[in-house]
């Protein structure tokens, strides 16, 4: 399944039975024989990892039977055709969940009493859905995306101007010729507008308040189009949440796959990464104003989470890579992990903690990290 605030709501909301089993599973997104093979070997030697660890402690035999059987379940092809940039597999003696993961990670496995779940709940603070516009005066589409790609929303917008406006094709052809033969005094400064002009503009109000009527205006909105478009579009927009960034160019044509890449650019520079550099300069502020509510040491930290006292938690557990089981030059987010198990445990448990009482947690990447000689910082409620 994909993650979701419910589902890990729902996973830490129960005690593990037994020991947990926490497994981060790179993978190819593309259903190529050659990719399907290789992640098919990669999962069966991080789950075989599981599998020696509660062998050597004598522990978790339904954990042991279960990840057996997803291991064989792993070995048919089609386990593998539903695509994503990574798995990540909960097991204990009771249960086995598998999520999907909307970025890359590093291979992880730990068996420990909880699970491994810091990044995941950074990922889950990010999560944004919006819309995205694209913009034409023929096959104008709305688009819906979360951080797992995008779809057509379920708003239909009119066809073409024609379609929206019940023009008639011919009479608006000998509009535009009677305007170009100078039969209409249109200068373009301060005159009458033209005909199509006016068309347009209609238009672009016409969807506009579709989307303002259907669609859900507390999510951010996204344009693509051309300059003219876009331009036209936003002066007469009445849509609350428009971002500032824009996609430039014809997308009508364009695969859902290349619009979702636009997207994810601009809510990531635009939303995600300025919530990060907020956080980091609010633990920034406390650190120099009230020390006494910013904390930097994993024990401290510890302590105040499990305390309730945790408002924000800034995890550094990512980093920006083009090593990743891919052969790309293109850099990625990918979600990494500390060598120590003693200090990736724990911050897990800080995590948790935190998760369960209300705080944010912040996966922030390194480069935005407040202090670097860390792997977490705090700001406190008191």
């Amino acid at each position: 399944m994909n993650l979701s605030k419910q589902a890990i709501t729902e996973l830490t909301g129960r005690d593990p039975q037994g020991m947990a089993v926490t497994i981060y599973i790179p993978t190819h997104f593309e259903s190529t024989p050659a990719a399907m093979t290789e992640n098919q070997i990669r999962s069966k030697n991080l789950i075989g990892a599981a599998l020696d660890m509660l062998q050597d402690m004598g522990e978790g035999q339904g954990a042991q039977q279960l990840l057996r059987q997803q291991m064989d379940g792993m070995a048919d092809l089609s386990f593998w055709k539903s695509s994503a940039r990574g798995l990540l597999i909960c097991a204990d003696n009771a249960n086995l969940e598998v999520f999907h993961l909307p970025v890359d990670t590093e291979e992880y496995v730990a068996v420990t009493d909880s699970y491994h779940l810091a990044p995941i709940f950074g990922i889950l603070q990010d999560a944004q859905e919006y819309y995205v516009l694209s913009l034409a005066q023929h096959n104008p589409m709305l688009w819906k995306g979360s951080m797992y790609g995008i779809a057509p929303a379920k708003i239909s917008l009119p066809a073409s101007i024609e379609a929206g406006l019940n023009l008639d094709e011919t009479n608006q052809k000998s509009e535009q010729q009677r305007s170009a033969g100078g039969t209409n005094n249109f200068n373009g400064r301060g005159g009458a507008k033209s005909p199509v002009e006016d068309d347009r503009v209609q238009f672009w109000r016409m969807i506009d308040h579709l989307l303002c009527q259907k669609a859900d205006t507390l999510l951010p909105l996204i344009l693509a189009g051309t300059e003219k478009d876009l331009s036209e579009f936003r002066a007469h927009s009445k849509y609350p949440k428009i971002l500032k960034s824009m996609a430039h160019g014809n997308f009508t044509s364009s695969t859902s796959q290349e619009l979702f890449t636009h997207a994810t650019q601009i809510i990531t520079s635009e939303l995600t990464d300025a919530m990060h550099d907020r956080a980091a300069l609010a633990y920034e502020s406390l650190e120099g104003a009230q020390p006494q509510l910013a904390a930097r040491y994993i024990e401290d930290i510890q302590t105040a989470a499990e305390t309730g006292r945790v408002d924000s938690l800034l995890i550094r557990m990512t980093r920006r890579t083009a090593d990743t089981v891919r052969d790309s030059a293109e850099q990625v987010t990918m979600l990494s992990f500390e060598a120590s198990q003693k200090l990736n445990q724990a911050l897990q448990r800080a995590a948790l903690a935190v998760w369960k009482t209300g705080g944010q947690i912040i996966n922030i990447d390194e480069a935005r990290m407040p202090r670097h000689d860390t792997l977490a910082v705090a700001t406190l409620r008191y």
